[in-house]
């Protein structure tokens, strides 16, 4: 799969390069398939002698093999239709049957100016050049579908093997085994066999880390976690994160901000000691900032499968909910593509406070806004249509956020609390629309655990191993500073408020829920190599600490559930830590709540809670 990733990006680019100039040099766009030798391109004293003439049309000269050689023309004018093309002449007189291009085949690409009415105005100019800049012609996409046709069947195969592993471990109901844990060594098995058995140990160095620092990193953003945080969200038990919600945003943004600050600082220490080559404030923060991001899935897998105690699982639901927009925030401030950093704490501090009030603000407007349009659009009632309307509407919340320059993960969030409240209410089946969006949700987590087990391809810095080693103590460290520090403060007020403390039990479950997931690796793929000089080490690293926090924290959670004696097959009913004592913050939502109701929905007698499960708004 890396290997198929390689060539995809490097046939993109060469075409880019090539197909980018004036319109005199375009590059080789039309390429044979390896079995025909390499594609050269040659110049025009090579071809003197031959029984033609050059026209004053042509191209650079293309041969291949050796007996068969040929020209492309210059790219025509930009037509009225606004695209441009050019054609291959086949002049060989021996037989050169068996390559992709034939005599007088065409490729085409988009073009604007020239006849083309579109233009280059202002109005939406960015996404114009955008299309220019992709420089992507016909040739390339025809060379992208044959490779991804020949390396089709060892994709799908993978994903089979990795999920119909995972069933089948399930059967011997192994309550210390998360679906991750199986995941991982399983991609990673495939990617050793591809790394020592087919490519002889290469790892193509720089080049890999680049392609998969695009491609996994989108993949990841764009596709997998906008339905993963949606669900999430969607699904969360909403009375029980109200009434817990002022300590989930304790751990989740003075805790994340905390740890951040002292993993960075361990690892700039460590890395002035020489044990690693990260040794500035800058690397150090960028790196802390999405290794601070917790993201408990197996955790809370367990925890439902176990039906732990409700505070603590909302507790870590809370957390693993809330703490993505800081870590965000941070991460987004220390990777500006800038070589020489000059922070200003308070310009830099207004501009996280804006990224976040503002993606937050959409979110919660845009999951009202996409609910009235179930209801203007009248979805309910159509079927399949329902349930994909409303999968569709994930990432639809996401795309605007990144659209206007928010970020999409927080829109998309915040969006799924706002239509797990009301969406219920205006669609027909709920079960379904509900099942398939969690089922869809599930599928893309297998898909990131895949994709962190594939990275493994990549790993091949002993300073990053060991700095990765390093970190996961760094990480125990931090958070067990962490909640020893807020622990107190939290149950300080909990005990003003008349309200149960957390004992040691829970306590230390909140130290042990830690684990480490796919927003870390994305942030981690997404560090510019312009200013970050050690990005391959950092990306080696959170590889080997969110594999290696997998199983230290994944798969021992239920013997540390018992050790600790925190109570579980308890009731898993949403609102059943309301104390009825209605504070400030529950009355308000509450008369909101009742308001939107009133103008937006037409059938309030259930409000869903979870899979397959209804509960009364009230």
């Amino acid at each position: 799969m890396l290997f198929f990733l390689l060539c995809l990006a490097c046939l993109a680019n060469r075409e880019v390069q090539g197909s980018r100039g004036d319109g005199g040099q375009p590059g080789s766009a039309l390429q044979p398939s390896p079995d025909d030798g390499i594609l050269q391109e040659i110049s025009e004293n090579s071809l003197a002698g031959r029984s033609f003439k050059m026209a004053a049309d042509v191209g650079k000269p293309v041969s291949w093999g050796e007996h068969c050689f040929g020209y492309l023309s210059k790219w025509s004018d930009c037509s009225e239709e606004c695209y441009q093309e050019k054609i291959f002449t086949l002049v060989s007189a021996k037989d050169c049957s068996g390559p992709h291009y034939l005599n007088n085949s065409v490729i085409y690409k988009i073009c604007m100016g020239g006849q083309c009415p579109i233009g280059l105005g202002q109005e939406f100019s960015e996404i114009r050049e955008s299309i220019l800049d992709m420089g992507i012609n016909s040739a390339v996409i025809e060379n992208i579908g044959d490779l991804a046709e020949r390396f089709s069947f060892g994709v799908a195969a993978t994903i089979l093997l990795c999920i119909g592993c995972t069933c089948f471990l399930k059967y011997f109901q192994l309550e210390w085994l998360p679906d991750v844990a199986v995941i991982i060594p399983v991609a990673a098995a495939f990617a050793m066999v591809l790394r020592f058995g087919v490519l002889k140990g290469v790892t193509f160095g720089a080049a890999s880390n680049s392609i998969m620092g695009v491609i996994v990193s989108r993949v990841m953003n764009d596709l997998l976690l906008p339905i993963s945080i949606f669900e999430g969200a969607y699904h969360i038990q909403r009375l029980n994160f109200w009434s817990e919600f002022g300590y989930g945003l304790c751990f989740a943004v003075v805790g994340t901000g905390m740890s951040a600050v002292f993993i960075a600082a361990m690892v700039k220490k460590t890395g002035e000691w020489g044990l690693h080559p990260v040794d500035g404030w800058r690397q150090a923060f960028a790196y802390a900032a999405f290794i601070a991001d917790v993201d408990p899935v197996a955790t809370l897998s367990i925890f439902s499968e176990l039906k732990v105690d409700a505070l603590l699982a909302t507790l870590v639901a809370g957390e693993a909910t809330l703490n993505d927009p800081i870590a965000l925030v941070i991460f987004g401030i220390c990777n500006k593509k800038e070589k020489n950093f000059d922070f200003d704490p308070a310009t830099e501090a207004m501009s996280g406070v804006f990224l976040l009030a503002g993606s937050i603000c959409l979110g919660l407007l845009s999951g009202l806004v996409l609910t009235a349009s179930v209801k203007a659009l009248r979805v309910r009632s159509t079927g399949a249509a329902e349930s994909a309307y409303i999968l569709l509407c994930a990432y639809t919340s996401f795309w605007l956020g990144e659209f206007v320059h928010m970020s999409g993960i927080i829109v998309a969030l915040f969006s799924g609390l706002v239509m797990g409240i009301y969406v219920p209410s205006v669609v027909e089946d709920v079960s379904t629309v509900s099942s398939f969006l969690y089922n869809c949700a599930r599928l893309a987590d297998y898909m990131m655990f895949m994709l962190i087990g594939l990275c493994t391809y990549t790993i091949d810095s002993r300073p990053g191993v060991i700095l990765g080693l390093l970190t996961i103590v760094f990480c125990f460290v931090a958070r067990a500073l962490m909640i020893a520090i807020l622990v107190p403060i939290v149950n300080a007020v909990k005990k003003a408020r008349g309200e149960p403390p957390l004992d040691f039990g829970r306590s230390f479950m909140l130290f042990h829920s830690g684990l480490r997931g796919g927003l870390t690796i994305m942030m981690a793929l997404m560090l510019d190599p312009y200013w970050s000089e050690d990005q391959n080490v950092l990306v080696n690293a959170t590889l080997v600490t969110v594999i290696g926090m997998t199983y230290l924290c994944g798969c021992t959670g239920p013997f540390f559930l018992k050790l600790c004696g925190v109570p579980m097959n308890v009731s898993q009913e949403d609102g059943s830590l309301d104390d009825g004592n209605h504070r400030v913050h529950t009355r308000f939502i509450r008369a909101l709540h009742g308001r939107i109701e009133d103008h937006l929905m037409e059938d309030k007698s259930f409000v869903q809670t979870s899979p397959g499960e209804t509960t009364s708004p009230s």
